[in-house]
């Protein structure tokens, strides 16, 4: 299989050291009621999100040499399976690109990275009962 997630390359180029080590400094998923924290925390390292991620994840990414044209193929992956950090610092995401939170429910809430070179990630989160990335949709047409 080509590269899962190849536009994630895109967006992580910046440097690692940008992460709040406030925020993240021996904190866990369950020490976050707001999402915008935990997606900072979560965004720190391939550690936090693989400890705060479903295995496996729900993960779909756009087959772009489908027969009859672009196609979202979602699968199951496992952690294993997966480039990790699959989300990189957000201090390097908001460089060159636009995020949107959006509350599904109460309990889960999506967050939509876009920008240059089309990028067109959405990371879905919920409560069980700390929060968790449940699916990863890369729309990205590269």
């Amino acid at each position: 299989m080509k590269a899962i997630f190849a536009a994630l390359t895109l967006i992580m180029a910046a440097p690692a050291a940008l992460a709040n080590p406030v925020i993240t400094a021996g904190k866990t998923a369950c020490d976050f009621d707001d999402i915008e924290e935990f997606v900072a925390w979560f965004g720190g390292s391939a550690t936090n999100q693989q400890s705060a991620s479903l295995n496996p994840l729900d993960a779909a990414f756009m087959e772009m040499e489908a027969k009859d044209g672009p196609v979202l193929i979602e699968t199951p992956h496992d952690h294993d399976e997966l480039g990790w950090p699959i989300l990189p610092d957000l201090a390097a995401v908001k460089m060159g690109h636009k995020l949107t939170y959006t509350e599904v429910d109460a309990e889960t809430v999506t967050l939509q990275t876009t920008g240059g070179m089309g990028v067109d990630i959405t990371y879905t989160f919920q409560r069980q009962p700390c929060w968790t990335l449940i699916k990863l949709e890369d729309r990205t047409r590269t």
